[in-house]
């Protein structure tokens, strides 16, 4: 892209001066690497291997770890414009996530400054029909509603019924999950869930982060990453266990059930867009 930053597929384009000065800005012991995570796009996996060059917060890299107390103030206020804030949790932590659901936000992403020099942003996309694939403890609830033995089949889909799957396919959980998580339910954004404008609004939040990855080839994308921050461990494979790797999309929706991948598919348009927009 044409701001220099790390692209998706690990293609890395002449480095704009912003992106040069907050790279220097993070050797220097100034920058903080902030994961704009959505539910299962490998938060988990790349906390692990930020852990591994340097401090994080617990769990995810969200919760800070007693006495320190700082990660989470910006996370929670959107009050990103503080520069003391900022500081104090660099003194802390090298790397933090904030994640993000439909619904959990209270202040717009567009209202944070990502621009800052002392902010390097991350971003992971992945795959929309793969996410919905992942299972949680929402969906496990949501879902034990209408079928009561469901906690026990949450990450089996090969025991899913057809009946299971249209209620699932039906739900909240797998409607442009990612878009409408990078909308939050401030003023701001009121009225762009689900839409193509929405669609719009995400994207120019995007096109402001700083490093952009594709769960489809994390490794790729961090060995980049790091080795532009002066990571001591570049690629995961030595500090994360290898990610699982499953059957595709399509062959896991009820063992290939091509009219619930269409009505998926079709679901989420706007969600592919994104997807597409983030590794082009």
């Amino acid at each position: 892209r044409s701001d220099g930053r790390v692209l998706s597929r690990s293609l890395v384009n002449e480095l704009s001066p912003l992106v040069e000065q907050k790279i220097a800005q993070y050797k220097a012991g100034e920058g903080l690497i902030v994961n704009v995570h959505i539910t299962h796009h490998a938060g988990t996996t790349l906390c692990n291997w930020a852990r591994a060059n340097g401090p994080t917060p617990n769990f995810a890299c969200m919760q800070p770890r007693s006495p320190q107390k700082a990660a989470r103030i910006p996370v929670l206020s959107g009050d990103w414009n503080n520069e003391t804030i900022v500081r104090q949790v660099r003194n802390d932590f090298h790397f933090i996530a904030s994640e993000y659901a439909p619904g959990r936000a209270h202040y717009s992403l567009l209202s944070i400054p990502w621009e800052h020099p002392n902010i390097i942003s991350v971003f992971v996309t992945r795959d929309p029909i793969s996410r919905l694939l992942s299972g949680d403890g929402r969906v496990t609830k949501y879902m034990t509603d209408f079928f009561p033995k469901f906690k026990t089949t949450v990450r089996d889909h090969e025991t899913w019924t057809q009946e299971m799957w249209w209620v699932y396919a039906q739900s909240h959980f797998t409607a442009n999950y990612a878009m409408n998580s990078l909308l939050s339910k401030s003023k701001e954004d009121l009225g762009f869930h689900g839409t193509r404008k929405g669609l719009e609004r995400v994207k120019s939040l995007l096109e402001r982060l700083t490093f952009l990855l594709d769960a489809a080839c994390l490794d790729d994308g961090v060995k980049t990453m790091g080795k532009l921050l002066g990571f001591k461990h570049h690629g995961m494979d030595t500090v994360v266990r290898a990610n699982k790797h499953h059957a595709s999309p399509l062959s896991r929706l009820d063992h290939g059930n091509k009219t619930l991948w269409d009505f998926l598919m079709n679901k989420n348009k706007l969600d592919t867009e994104l997807h597409d927009f983030a590794v082009n």
